[in-house]
Parts: structure tokens; C-alpha cells; sequence
């Protein structure tokens, strides 16, 4: 079923977790504005801003938390609506020091991200404390990018370049180990859990062929959800 047919790039679909709401990002002739689309099929704007607006992260409690273009690189911001004044607030809660996108929350205090710091011009997966605003590398000098955390299996998924392919890790926050999930031909991205934890999907990539896949945690197998072509 076909639910955005726009004459342009339509890209990082999220569902609202409590409301029939599914967000993405859109490519305008000036920006890539954030997007939502309800069960009946009405399109709103959420945020236009100049530059980048990516898809949110919404904790079980609602926190929001969206990736912004300012000052020249891609912030996380936290997102509140002002009920008094009725205007939308956001707080940032990263500086240019370092690219800031793709945010997954953990718990109510804690967010998963992909960060591109100063140092190294590398994407890492970085986890950040919303509260006492302090980051912390989980990955070191690779190219890593597209986070997920999963609640029943406390672990992080991402995707990490081995070898010139990008594959499947998790990351256990119970161990803090690191584990290679996927090890077949095709660059993976945009990777994002079951409810269950028994599942991952994901986008392959094998140049002129791009298809989207489901790996199956139970018993390591994988199988294709969308045809070649």
C-alpha cells in the first residue's frame, strides 16, 4: 500500500509509538523538511526549518527528541509545545562540536545517536544523558552509523563497516560486548527492531539492487521483505 506519493524523496519513516501518526523526511527545492502523515491519509508539516529535519525519537513517557540543522551542523534538540503560549520549544542539547543525528532512546534519561565529532570525521555510536547532557563513544575509528535500541533484549543495534561492507552489530548494555550480526554481501542501513526483539529490518544495498530485509535473532537466518528491483 502506498502511502506517500509526493513528486520527491520521501525517506526515514517513523510510527509514533502512542498515536496513528507515521513521520518522515521530505527533499524540497530548499530543505529537507519533517513531515507527518495520520490513518486518514492528512499530510502536516512539522518542522521546516533551513538545512536538515530528520525524523524523531519519542521515549514510552512522549519526551521527543528531533535532529536539526543550525549553525552549520546537525544538533539534537528536545521538543516541547508550549500550552500556555502555544509554541513549539527546542532545547538543544549538543553544540557543533559535533554532527548529531539519528537519536534512539534507551530509557527516559538516556538516547542512543550516531555522532560525527571534530576529531576523527567519522560517524560513531554515541550514547548521551539528556539530563546531565554528557556523551559516551561505544564505538571507536570505524564508520558506524544508524542506532536502534530494543527494550526486551537491552541491546543496540547499528551498523558498522567491515571490510568496505556495511553490517549488522548489536550491542549488549548488560555485557557491554559487541556483536557481528550480518556477514553477507550489501551495504546495511536504517536498521530498526520488532516490539519482540525477535527481529531486525533493515535496507541492503548491492549497488543497482536495493532491497529491505528482516533478520531473524532466533535462529540467525535471513529473508527479503521487499522483490529485487
Amino acid at each position: 500500500k502506498i502511502l506517500i506519493n509526493a513528486h520527491t524523496i520521501s525517506f526515514a519513516p517513523r510510527w509514533h509509538p502512542k498515536k496513528r501518526l507515521l513521520y518522515y523526511s521530505q527533499h524540497t527545492p530548499k530543505n529537507v523538511r519533517l513531515m507527518a502523515i495520520d490513518e486518514y491519509g492528512r499530510k502536516t508539516i512539522v518542522t521546516n526549518f533551513e538545512g536538515l529535519n530528520l525524523t524523531p525519537a519519542i521515549s514510552p513517557k512522549g519526551q521527543i527528541l528531533v535532529a536539526l540543522s543550525a549553525g552549520g551542523c546537525e544538533k539534537l534538540y528536545r521538543y516541547e509545545f508550549d500550552h500556555i503560549l502555544k509554541l513549539n520549544k527546542f532545547t538543544a542539547l549538543t553544540d557543533c562540536r559535533m554532527h548529531a543525528i539519528s537519536p534512539s532512546f534507551i530509557d527516559e534519561e538516556r538516547v542512543v545517536f550516531c555522532a560525527i565529532d571534530a576529531v576523527y570525521k567519522l560517524p560513531r555510536i554515541a550514547i548521551m544523558n539528556i539530563v546531565q547532557k554528557t556523551a559516551t563513544f561505544l564505538t571507536g575509528r570505524a564508520f558506524c552509523v544508524s542506532p536502534a535500541y530494543c527494550a526486551p533484549r537491552n541491546k543496540i543495534a547499528y551498523c558498522k563497516r567491515v571490510n568496505g561492507v556495511q553490517q549488522i552489530f548489536c550491542y549488549d548494555l548488560n555485557s557491554g560486548e559487541h556483536q557481528q550480526i550480518t556477514t553477507n554481501a550489501g551495504d546495511k542501513d536504517d536498521c530498526s527492531w520488532s516490539p519482540c526483539g525477535n527481529y531486525l529490518v533493515f535496507t541492503e544495498d548491492r549497488g543497482k539492487e536495493s532491497r529491505i530485509a528482516l533478520w531473524n535473532m532466533l535462529n540467525a537466518t535471513q529473508t527479503y521483505l521487499s522483490p529485487k528491483g
